[in-house]
């Protein structure tokens, strides 16, 4: 059996008005919530979710339209994935939780702490993709995809495992790091739904970086030292106006969960360990 295949099977699913959403449950202890990016899923957290689990009540989630879960009835934006979450960890049981976003998950998780800081404790983003036109290198076929008309037309040739096999060569500083079952659980993640590739720009395009002043948890962030995709500039410059500290993690690029995951796991598990400790602001 597949990684795929073995992580599915360790899921189940919950109606959130009337979508039915794909997600991992593990642990016991204080709620947190993983948040994948942009073309990929939860099985972007099969690394860390062991570990995690042994100290919180760790979900991990397959966002609408990605992996298992069915796509939202209305166009993809902030305040509909964020209601979403929210109802989520309601059916669930999780009154408030931490949240670890990576990448488009990173803006979506930032989104939750601003608009729902009753709920939330703690903010780890690992290379949050905030607006960084013209910053990052992102592959010349993802360039093309943010924009709507021909993305559509190229979303179906797109998702192949070819593609998915460059954009997570590229995307990783250690090109040995992409394996076959890697490449085969990331193509499984949009396969089903491949225009929820071109909604989700909404995501990170609808957000404002003025959300941030409205974080009251705690907040770190994590970057890989050679992330060509979002580079680590961005992490610094958000830490000058938010004071919010930046870890990074060497030999990694944009995948540093995939690439290094026991650095990751260290970070991760000290910071939330500590936050989920602190007083509700």
């Amino acid at each position: 059996m597949g990684e795929w295949e073995t992580h599915v099977n360790s899921g189940g699913w919950a109606e959130v008005n009337g979508v039915r959403s794909f997600y991992v449950r593990r642990g016991a202890g204080p709620s947190l919530l993983l948040i994948h990016g942009w073309a990929a899923s939860s099985f972007t957290w099969r690394k860390l979710l062991g570990q995690l689990s042994e100290k919180f009540d760790v979900v991990a989630v397959d966002l609408p339209g990605f992996g298992n879960s069915q796509p939202l009835p209305s166009k993809l934006s902030l305040e509909a994935v964020g209601a979403h979450l929210v109802g989520l960890m309601d059916e669930l049981g999780a009154g408030r939780f931490g949240v670890v976003g990576h990448s488009m998950g990173g803006v979506v998780a930032s989104y939750l702490a601003a608009a729902f800081p009753d709920r939330v404790w703690g903010l780890a983003l690992i290379a949050p993709g905030f607006l960084t036109e013209g910053r990052g290198r992102r592959p010349f076929f993802v360039e093309l995809a943010r924009h709507r008309f021909v993305g559509r037309l190229l979303a179906g040739i797109l998702v192949n495992r070819r593609f998915v096999r460059r954009a997570l060569r590229n995307a990783c500083h250690e090109k040995e790091a992409v394996t076959d079952e890697m490449v085969e659980g990331y193509y499984r993640s949009v396969e089903k739904y491949p225009l929820t590739l071109i909604e989700a720009f909404n995501l990170s395009e609808g957000f404002s970086m003025e959300m941030l002043g409205k974080v009251s948890a705690p907040a770190l962030m994590v970057w890989g030292r050679h992330d060509r995709w979002v580079p680590i500039s961005v992490g610094y410059e958000v830490s000058k106006t938010r004071g919010w500290d930046v870890r990074t993690i060497e030999g990694a690029g944009h995948l540093p969960h995939e690439e290094k995951p026991a650095e990751v796991l260290q970070i991760l598990s000290q910071f939330l360990t500590h936050a989920a400790q602190q007083p509700p602001a």
